[in-house]
């Protein structure tokens, strides 16, 4: 008698839980107004907190964790300047430790995988704003419907001087400049470990990114070009709400 085992994801398994290479996380599914059903991981720690010696330092990437990381709802923000933005900075805390990731995904894509991904940076002139502006509502009525399936990720990175320091070069300082950009290359390799534990192609991932987001989304992808898909990236809402009509 030959016993032949295959593993696969049963359409009953719990999809809220997620086992990655750094430990287990718990998300939530979302049904929205639309009832568009979707789930959401929010603030998976990519990267270790940026504090105290890690301070302007490239990111380090996360360690192992041993209890149920809770990721149900946004983490807190990097450090930001409100007094340049109309955005209510009280919508969300605010510290040094904050490299998250966030992904957005459905059932679709748990159970069959191979979704295409879409790596979202944020704008805010490098100096302000926070992925949590955005509704996971909206992402999932806007990429999440079973016609287009797409794996939404919006990492937080770093902002004004604590990730764009820029001091005289006659200052001497050991210092790492463009931290940013760093984080979000952190976070792009991340996403090649790990995208697939939600559903997602790690060959199928296009860099979006608006106003500033755009520009660094077009700096980031030179920097990985092999890797990657041409970037994508808009300045203004029209454009935005234009762009997610189209099917990835």
């Amino acid at each position: 008698l030959q016993i032949l085992a295959i593993s696969q994801i049963s359409p009953d398994d719990d999809f809220t839980l997620r086992i990655l290479s750094g430990g287990k996380i718990r998300g939530r599914q979302v049904i929205t107004e639309q009832n568009v059903s979707g789930y959401q991981f929010l603030g998976i720690p990519y990267a270790e907190p940026p504090i105290a010696n890690l301070r302007y330092r490239k990111p380090i990437p996360i360690k192992k964790w041993e209890n149920v990381i809770d990721t149900t709802e946004y983490k807190q923000s990097c450090l930001w300047n409100s007094s340049e933005t109309s955005n209510d900075p009280n919508r969300t805390p605010m510290s040094e430790d904050c490299l998250f990731i966030n992904v957005l995904t459905n059932r679709k894509c748990l159970i069959e995988g191979g979704c295409a991904v879409i790596f979202y940076i944020h704008g805010g002139g490098y100096r302000y704003d926070t992925p949590s502006l955005f509704s996971p509502q909206f992402l999932i009525d806007n990429f999440l419907t079973e016609e287009r399936s797409v794996v939404f990720v919006m990492p937080a990175y770093r902002l004004g001087s604590f990730g764009f320091l820029n001091l005289s070069p006659n200052f001497n300082t050991s210092a790492i400049k463009n931290i940013a950009f760093h984080d979000l290359l952190e976070a792009l390799r991340w996403v090649q470990k790990e995208i697939k534990h939600f559903g997602g192609d790690a060959n199928r991932v296009t860099i979006m990114g608006h106003s500033s987001g755009g520009d660094t989304a077009n700096l980031v992808s030179i920097a990985i070009q092999s890797a990657f898909i041409p970037s994508i990236k808009f300045s203004d809402q029209r454009r935005m709400l234009d762009l997610i009509r189209f099917s990835f």
